[in-house]
Protein backbone atom coordinates (compact mmCIF):
# COMPACT_ATOMS: atom_id res chain seq x y z
CA UNK A 1 0.00 0.00 0.00
CA UNK A 2 3.37 2.06 -0.18
CA UNK A 3 2.57 3.07 -3.50
CA UNK A 4 -0.92 4.03 -3.31
CA UNK A 5 0.42 6.51 -0.45
CA UNK A 6 3.10 7.79 -2.61
CA UNK A 7 0.70 8.86 -5.09
CA UNK A 8 -1.35 10.11 -3.30
CA UNK A 9 0.86 12.17 -1.39
CA UNK A 10 2.51 13.34 -4.67
CA UNK A 11 -1.15 14.06 -6.26
CA UNK A 12 -1.95 16.58 -3.48
CA UNK A 13 0.60 17.90 -2.46
CA UNK A 14 2.46 18.51 -5.48
CA UNK A 15 -0.30 18.87 -8.11
CA UNK A 16 0.04 20.98 -10.81
CA UNK A 17 -1.55 23.13 -12.53
CA UNK A 18 0.31 21.86 -15.92
CA UNK A 19 -1.29 18.74 -14.93
CA UNK A 20 -4.16 17.78 -17.13
CA UNK A 21 -7.50 16.48 -15.93
CA UNK A 22 -6.49 13.33 -18.42
CA UNK A 23 -3.37 12.67 -16.98
CA UNK A 24 -4.78 12.99 -13.66
CA UNK A 25 -7.53 10.63 -14.74
CA UNK A 26 -5.27 7.97 -15.42
CA UNK A 27 -3.43 8.43 -12.84
CA UNK A 28 -6.29 7.47 -10.91
CA UNK A 29 -6.98 4.46 -13.15
CA UNK A 30 -3.72 2.98 -12.28
CA UNK A 31 -3.94 2.94 -8.98
CA UNK A 32 -7.01 1.39 -9.07
CA UNK A 33 -6.02 -1.10 -10.78
CA UNK A 34 -2.97 -1.28 -8.71
CA UNK A 35 -5.17 -1.53 -5.56
CA UNK A 36 -7.39 -4.16 -7.93
CA UNK A 37 -4.32 -6.37 -8.47
CA UNK A 38 -3.21 -6.40 -4.93
CA UNK A 39 -6.37 -7.82 -3.19
CA UNK A 40 -6.90 -10.32 -6.03
CA UNK A 41 -3.48 -11.82 -5.30
CA UNK A 42 -4.19 -11.48 -1.75
CA UNK A 43 -4.39 -15.13 0.45
CA UNK A 44 -6.80 -13.57 2.60
CA UNK A 45 -9.16 -13.01 0.54
CA UNK A 46 -9.19 -15.74 -1.61
CA UNK A 47 -9.73 -18.03 1.72
CA UNK A 48 -13.16 -17.05 2.38
CA UNK A 49 -12.26 -14.75 5.47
Amino acid sequence: MTSIEALTHKAVVHHSESLSDEAFEALIDEATRLVVRYLQSSPWLTSGL
